[in-house]
C-alpha cells in the first residue's frame, strides 16, 4: 500500500515492507518510484534508487526509531 506521494518521494507502508530488511528492499527496489521512505523492524529508512535496479550505487539511510512518514517526506521536500 502506498500511503502518500509528495514531490518525488513515496511513502511505502504495509506488509510488503515487513520482515527482513533485504526483503523490504527487494519490494522497494522493484517500485516505479526512485525515492521511497518506509519503516521496517522499528526503524525508518530513506531509499533512493540510482541507476537501473537495486545495486551498490543506491542510497539507503537508516533513521533509528519510527518517524511519521508524511512529515519525513515534507522535510525531505523542503
Amino acid at each position: 500500500v502506498t500511503s502518500s506521494i509528495n514531490g518525488t518521494y513515496v511513502a511505502k507502508t504495509g506488509a510488503s515492507v515487513s520482515g527482513t530488511l533485504d526483503a523490504a528492499l527487494t519490494v522497494v527496489g522493484a517500485m516505479d518510484a526512485t525515492k521511497v521512505v518506509f519503516q521496517n523492524g522499528g526503524n525508518t529508512y530513506i531509499y533512493q534508487d540510482i541507476g537501473a535496479g537495486r545495486d551498490d550505487n543506491d542510497v539507503l539511510i537508516e533513521l533509528v526509531g519510527t518517524v511519521d512518514l508524511d512529515l519525513l517526506i515534507s522535510a525531505l521536500a523542503g
